[in-house]
């Protein structure tokens, strides 16, 4: 967390001393809200899929030009059966470089910008908890996925986002449950698809995603 902090607070203040020479604005927080839906690593305690409502994202993202991006950002996700006690919880920050996908096939120009595509990728550390064991564990994660947006004015932008996460070794299934009985760990990896709203920071007419 320090690290990401510093990275903000770095790109801050490349912003501050580039933005000058740049007739658009950079930088954007954002939020997301969305499903929780595991792909693998769920035990055979019950058929529940232990998928969820409860994806939630907050985040910080700097465009370097209108093609090339970073951001950096805190994610919480929730899986649940249908028997409250069993589940796991997850918080992570993580790291995502971003590509304008959609400037490159030109939907801007073809919406009259109303509408855009933003590819991202990256990596993160996640903490888990399993609900009814009662323990916590550190998880590398890789994430990879595709967000279409939508100009709602020059200000704020509604975006749709569908991004996996790949948990590089993770004790636990999400059903909280210990993966394998000599407690070693596996991989696994969630779906998370969400909606968000993004808010454009700065005195330029237009941000980066649109210019």
């Amino acid at each position: 967390m320090k690290k990401l902090i510093q990275c903000i607070a770095f790109l801050s203040f490349i912003s501050v001393n580039a933005q000058g020479f740049r007739s658009f604005n950079q930088f954007s927080v954002e939020a997301v809200y969305g499903m929780s839906i595991p792909v693998s690593t769920v035990s055979e305690i019950s058929d529940d899929s232990y998928s969820s409502t409860a994806h939630f994202g907050f985040g910080v993202r700097y465009m370097f030009n209108e093609d090339w991006g970073v951001k950096g950002q805190l994610a919480i996700d929730q899986f649940r059966g249908d028997i409250e006690e069993t589940g796991t919880d997850f918080v992570g920050v993580d790291l995502q470089a971003y590509y304008n996908l959609g400037r490159l096939l030109e939907i801007p120009l073809m919406t009259r910008e109303r509408v855009g595509l933003l590819a991202h990728s990256g990596f993160g550390v996640g903490y888990s908890k399993s609900i009814q064991e009662d323990l916590r564990e550190r998880v590398g994660q890789y994430m990879v996925g595709l967000t279409p947006i939508f100009g709602v004015s020059d200000v704020v932008t509604v975006t749709l986002d569908f991004t996996y996460t790949f948990n590089f070794r993770q004790h636990f299934n999400f059903d909280g449950e210990f993966a394998k009985p000599d407690r070693d760990y596996t991989t696994g990896g969630f779906f998370t698809p969400s909606l968000g709203i993004v808010i454009y920071l700065g005195s330029e007419r237009r941000h980066a995603d649109w210019y």
